[in-house]
């Protein structure tokens, strides 16, 4: 499925059990969980972005768009835990806004 679709099936379902039931913040929550989708899509080896960019470069094999994307999921996993372990990083721009 792609990021849309998973988005609008199961987001209100998990909002409603984490913000709503144990009070995790709003955008804290949606921010950890657009980042772990992100992470889905370019993620080997079911990865859907993986076949678009091979799809561009018909020369390139799957294996070499892999090793390219390796370092990008790994930071992106490296961010979901800072987001999860330091919360006040993730909401204190949010925060000067409202």
């Amino acid at each position: 499925m792609d990021e849309v679709s998973i988005l609008l099936i199961t987001y209100p379902i998990l909002y409603y059990i984490f913000v709503m039931h144990f009070k995790f913040d709003s955008i804290w929550f949606a921010l950890v969980f657009v980042v772990t989708l992100e992470v889905g899509l370019v993620a080997p080896p079911v990865g859907i972005n993986l076949f678009v960019v091979q799809g561009i470069d018909r020369s390139a094999k799957f294996e070499e768009v892999v090793k390219g994307v390796l370092p990008f999921v790994l930071l992106m996993i490296a961010s979901i835990f800072i987001f999860v372990f330091v919360k006040p990083l993730s909401t204190w721009l949010p925060s000067l806004i409202g």
